[in-house]
């Protein structure tokens, strides 16, 4: 699950990329679903025009099976499933039992399911019971660092310290604020994603995750990040050959079971 700080830092990128990585490694189908109720951006990111939304699917929960699913489901690009956040925002609340069923009845027709999650929804962050990572999003900038030490807190006492990570996008090394400022801030390790605004840019212009090309060195910075994140640790080139391979393979993507991904 990726959550961001505050608005813009990139966390839907992060959750996007994730699940594009995910899905060319294990190339099984991965599931992207898009928490916020509105104005959702993971569509763009993918290129796709959803007919239905994560909002169709609350609503019909008692229906949801692996033919539902089919039926609701996007399929993008690299094997990613998108459960699309809706283009119009509906009055009144979410149930969070409703979208508790609609998690676990993805984590058993899914090997890997990432959630972009509104830092803004309350519900939606009560729901992350299942969610084996759970990824705050932030910038070098003070209020940026100042809402992901919150909510990374927040998180811990919630589910655990193992199970919360925060990663620092478009991080440059010369800001005045440095890693270990970083670190002393939100109280741990940090991961970093280096700044590549136009790559970024360009790739959600054309609606098709960086990851997939490999040409930058932020797309080779996500890919890592995804399968570091999932404990996949050898590119598909180093993969052991034959049965027994292809086994121990499968055994090291199944850790990626139920990773979920907040607003970029």
């Amino acid at each position: 699950a990726f959550i961001g700080a505050k608005g813009g830092v990139g966390a839907s990128t992060i959750a996007v990329n994730t699940a594009a990585t995910l899905g060319r490694e294990s190339q099984n189908h991965v599931l992207l679903i898009d928490m916020h109720t509105g104005h959702g951006d993971a569509a763009l990111f993918l290129g796709v025009e959803p007919r239905f939304s994560v909002l169709d699917a609350l609503e019909n929960i008692h229906r949801v099976d692996e033919s539902f699913f089919s039926g609701v489901v996007e399929k993008a690009v690299s094997s990613v499933h998108l459960l699309a956040s809706p283009t119009r925002p509906r009055p009144g609340g979410v149930d969070p039992k409703r979208v508790r069923t609609l998690l676990e009845s993805a984590a058993h027709m899914y090997r890997t399911t990432v959630l972009d999650v509104p830092r803004s929804d309350v519900t939606m962050i009560d729901t992350l019971d299942h969610a084996t990572a759970i990824v705050v999003v932030t910038s070098q900038e003070i209020s940026s660092l100042r809402n992901a030490a919150r909510i990374a807190e927040t998180l811990r006492q919630r589910y655990g310290p193992a199970r919360v990570k925060v990663v620092v996008n478009r991080f440059h090394r010369e800001a005045v604020i440095a890693q270990e400022d970083v670190e002393r801030v939100i109280g741990g390790d940090v991961k970093r994603i280096p700044s590549d605004y136009k790559s970024a840019v360009d790739a959600l212009n054309a609606g098709r995750p960086l990851v997939l090309d490999m040409e930058s060195r932020l797309a080779k910075a996500l890919a890592a990040f995804a399968k570091d994140l999932a404990g996949v640790t050898k590119d598909r080139a180093e993969r052991p050959s034959g049965m027994l391979g292809r086994l121990a393979w499968r055994r090291a993507l199944s850790l990626s079971h139920a990773v979920m991904s907040c607003e970029l």
